[in-house]
């Protein structure tokens, strides 16, 4: 019989305004006072929990300034830690082990079980009276400090009806649900409702001996048997694969998300369901909260920890200010762009004095009144992320307190929360450990907090874990991580064992114990949903531990009973998931939401069709740079160039450099530009006016890049200036020593603002037309023989390894491409017959570019050929060669393309989902 069937024959007698239902949670016991509300069985009803109820009578303590507190079970386990650290016990208790946090959080956990336990019989071996003494101890400083947790709450509650000091919430109290309370909540509730606590079966009676894995032939098995009518069962290679699929079906079959539910079995897929919904743009709720790890807030306040660390370099300025969760007035996603783009940020505080010509976004704001406001942000900032050995605890928490105060965002969805629980986590540590700062301590807090826990926001997802899905009142439900130990009651604590148990405190619940209610819970859930459709997942693969995984026992006689065909498995990336027409991205905030490679390659499986990709190929624009990416990869140009494709390369600034390689660049192609554009007579650096002329360019030029680029240790500024000026002199000098003429300089062609009537200067190469843009650095006249004019031939600067652009010399194309520009661009008047490349950093080395432009032409001709068709093309990892008749491009033989790939695959940010991935080993 289902839970609303039973409800609805009792409640005749139950008066709704003086009932109070009991559940072990109040989440759970809404959830079904809700479905029975849909069918109009009840209003104004309460459900409560026994801690709700504890709360309520001790609320006129805990309201009392300098009364009690109510502490959570992560600041107990923190003063269980302290306490440990000041004890001096041999054993286990003293070993180093038990005094780490991960061991405090086990140990709290016994003692907390052993006190809803009531389980006060010590009699034992040394262990346990080691547990009394560390327990005693425990009490004795949450007195000192008037702190309650749970099973002191319960206590103080009854010390409190003891003397009369209780209102009841109601006349009438029911129980709901297959489970029992703790002898401590019992004890509690028999006393609060004077022993008329009347108690609902519903569904399998908590503690019925009955065969783990059994469903016998009787009134269980055949509604069990009814409600797996529908349902469906996957093996998917890890968790991650199993999530992802579980939110591509709900896409892919058009699940109304208000109608759809997952149950998960294990806490640790609670974050990862999270984040990836978060990725596909599915929203969800988890009853148990959002992890407050997934808040802005706790994002920025690990970015602000590592600031330290990279030296507070741009990159991880920009990756706090681009956070959004800043209140900056004066623009700090602006701020952000121009230190990102300007690569400004690093070194010490004083560098930072560069946001009144960055940050000035607002014209009519005084630039003192930016600046006031830059200095009171970075002034809190340093103080918090180094408060320096003399400041107390008490000064940190004011710091950080004003810090979170004036600069957190809390309108954002979600933020008011996790900015409460950072501000709560603040106020709430009473001590830290030698070298710890309070940020430090509040990072961790956070990991453990989670908010906006309750039921399902309209229009979403509800995710909850077991203990919580008796009734869900979904029509969808996917339960998910049926693995083969994924039906158990936890671990055996290794503080107090199961045979310890038994033997000392008969009242407490062993593993086994709880593994059958778990059991009981599961087939509970599947009996009260017998109209939904249940999708049943399992994780095949353990990627950490590089194993495969069984199914649950139990998974497997569902199956069975349900009558279904094989499972079906789903690997990392299923074969239909890759068409075509898959590739386009259909939801545009995965690629806006700044996210690493890895995430983005998952939305993949949710791309939709658009505009055939060779359509788009038509009117794709070129550039050199985008050719050659074709042609070392076709699968990475269609994955950025066609389908934008959004890849995170995080730049890391050299220590021992003030300019990055492409700033150096653009650097002395400014100057040896304005050098030749500006009165070309004066170019000799022979004669005074050649040596003033480049001095006052280089100066220039300078000024700009000091201004985008702040100074740092002089030393470093001096030798990048000396290289620079070196590289310039010395392209100069060889133009002096090569006798050439330099007709034009940086003729930019196929852009907006030149003479092209559209887009993209259009070219043909045997027959084929396609769309180029981009720019030439020199046009150069060589000297003739015997007066006459000479040879009309492109140059093109570079800063790069000479020894690499020799090596891959076939896979560059300016040299050909550019005199082909040039032809159709000026209409004759440049007849280019060759190009080449001036390689700076080595001293003006000359290479001249490819003499046979016949074979270019065909390269490119073949490379377009190969990007007309898509399919081709996506399947096309590196490694080209010309087949046979020396005329067509063709794949390199699969060995070879691994052993580029192996190389390529350390820089590539791809090799998730590339083509060539895996096969690099064989």
């Amino acid at each position: 019989m289902q839970i609303t069937e039973i409800l609805r024959a009792k409640f005749s007698e139950y008066m709704p305004e003086e009932t109070v239902f009991l559940c072990e949670n109040r989440m759970l016991g809404r959830r079904i006072l809700a479905e029975c509300a849909k069918e109009g069985l009840l209003i104004g009803v309460h459900a409560e929990s026994p801690l709700s109820l504890a709360l309520d009578v001790c609320s006129t303590v805990l309201e009392q300034e300098g009364g009690a507190k109510y502490i959570e079970k992560n600041e107990a386990a923190e003063l269980l830690l302290e306490v440990l650290k000041q004890q001096n016990k041999i054993g286990f208790f003293g070993s180093p082990y038990a005094k780490t946090m991960a061991a405090a959080e086990i140990i709290h956990g016994v003692l907390q079980e052993m006190e809803m336990a009531e389980a006060n019989d010590f009699a034992g071996n040394e262990k346990q009276q080691e547990l009394q003494e560390l327990r005693e101890a425990v009490q004795t400083v949450k007195k000192e400090r008037n702190d309650l947790e749970r099973s002191d709450l319960f206590h103080k509650a009854i010390e409190l009806m003891d003397a009369g000091q209780c209102r009841k919430k109601a006349a009438h109290f029911v129980t709901l649900g297959a489970f029992s309370f703790t002898p401590l909540e019992q004890r509690f509730l028999r006393m609060y409702t004077e022993d008329r606590l009347e108690v609902l079966s519903v569904g399998i009676p908590a503690g019925a001996e009955k065969p783990k894995d059994s469903m016998e032939p009787n009134n269980d098995r055949v509604e069990i048997e009814q409600s797996l009518k529908d349902s469906r069962f996957f093996a998917c290679r890890g968790m991650s694969t199993e999530v992802r699929s579980v939110f591509r079906d709900i896409a892919a079959e058009g699940r109304p998300f208000e109608e759809t539910a997952i149950v998960y079995l294990s806490a640790e897929y609670a974050p990862l369901l999270q984040e990836t919904a978060g990725r596909y743009g599915i929203p969800v709720t988890l009853s148990n909260g959002v992890s407050a790890k997934g808040s802005r807030l706790y994002y920025m306040l690990q970015c602000i920890q590592a600031l330290p660390e990279g030296d507070f370099n741009a990159e991880e300025i920009s990756r706090m200010l681009e956070n959004g969760t800043l209140t900056i007035k004066s623009g700090a996603y602006g701020l952000a762009y121009r230190l990102r783009k300007a690569k400004i940020g690093w070194g010490d505080r004083e560098r930072y004095r560069m946001v009144t010509a960055f940050a000035a976004d607002d014209p009519e704001k005084p630039e003192d009144e930016i600046l006031q406001e830059w200095d009171s942000f970075f002034d809190l900032l340093f103080a918090v992320v180094q408060p320096g050995e003399s400041a107390s605890l008490e000064e940190q928490k004011k710091t950080m307190l004003s810090f979170l105060e004036a600069f957190s965002n809390r309108s954002i969805s979600g933020e008011a929360e996790a900015y409460g629980k950072a501000m709560a986590a603040v106020q709430r540590v009473l001590k830290l450990q030698q070298g710890e700062t309070l940020l430090q301590r509040v990072i961790c807090r956070m990991e453990r907090e989670t908010y906006m826990a309750g039921n399902a926001e309209a229009g979403s997802v509800f995710c909850m874990p077991l203990l919580q899905a008796l009734c869900t009142g979904r029509k969808y439900i996917y339960v998910i991580g049926n693995e083969r130990y994924s039906i158990q009651g936890g671990k055996e604590s290794p503080i107090l064992l199961d045979a310890e148990r038994k033997k000392a405190f008969s009242s407490m619940k062993t593993v086994t114990d709880r593994e059958k209610e778990m059991l009981y819970r599961y087939l509970l859930m599947i009996k009260e949903q017998a109209s939904a459709q249940f999708t049943f997942t399992y994780p095949d693969f353990d990627s950490d531990r590089n194993i495969e995984i069984l199914p649950s026992p139990l998974y497997r006689r569902l199956h069975e009973t349900a009558g279904m065909p094989d499972i079906k498995r789903i690997t990392y990336l299923t074969e239909d998931a890759l068409s075509a027409g898959d590739q386009y991205i259909a939801e545009e905030c995965v690629l806006k939401q700044d996210r690493k490679m890895a995430d983005a390659a998952d939305a993949l499986p949710m791309l939709a069709e658009k505009m055939p990709l060779k359509e788009k190929l038509k009117d794709f624009v070129f550039s050199p740079s985008s050719l050659e990416t074709a042609l070392k990869c076709p699968f990475q140009f269609y994955m950025q160039k066609m389908l934008g494709l959004y890849v995170d390369e995080p730049s890391r600034r050299r220590e021992d450099r003030w300019l990055e390689r492409n700033t150096m660049g653009s650097f002395c192609h400014e100057v040896l530009e304005n050098f030749y554009a500006q009165d070309p007579k004066n170019t000799d650096l022979n004669t005074a006016a050649g040596k003033e002329k480049l001095e006052r360019l280089f100066k220039e030029s300078l000024e700009k890049v000091i201004r985008e680029n702040p100074p740092t240790r002089k030393e470093l500024m001096d030798a990048d200036q000396a290289w620079a000026k070196q590289m310039i002199e010395d392209a100069i000098t060889w133009t002096q020593r090569e006798n050439r003429t330099v007709l034009a300089t940086e003729k930019r062609f196929g852009t907006s603002d030149d003479t092209v009537e559209q887009e993209g200067l259009k070219l043909s190469v045997n027959g084929r037309e396609f769309r180029l843009q981009g720019s030439i650095d020199r046009v150069d006249r060589l000297p003739g023989k015997n007066g006459e004019a000479g040879e009309i031939v492109v140059l093109d600067y570079k800063t790069g390894d000479v020894n690499k652009m020799e090596k891959d010399r076939e896979l560059h194309l300016q040299d050909y491409l550019y005199p082909l520009a040039l032809k159709s661009l000026e209409e004759g008047k440049y007849e280019a017959a060759k190009a080449g490349y001036l390689m700076l950093e080595a001293g003006a080395k000359y290479l001249s570019g490819n003499e046979t432009p016949d074979r270019s032409e065909k390269l490119i001709h073949g490379l377009l050929e190969w990007l007309d068709e898509e399919e081709r093309a996506l399947e096309a990892a590196p490694g080209f060669r010309f087949a046979a008749d020396g005329k067509t491009l063709e794949l390199a033989e699969e060995a070879e393309r691994a052993k580029i790939f192996a190389g390529c695959s350390r820089y590539c940010r791809l090799t998730s989902i590339c083509p060539m991935s895996g096969k690099e080993g064989e």
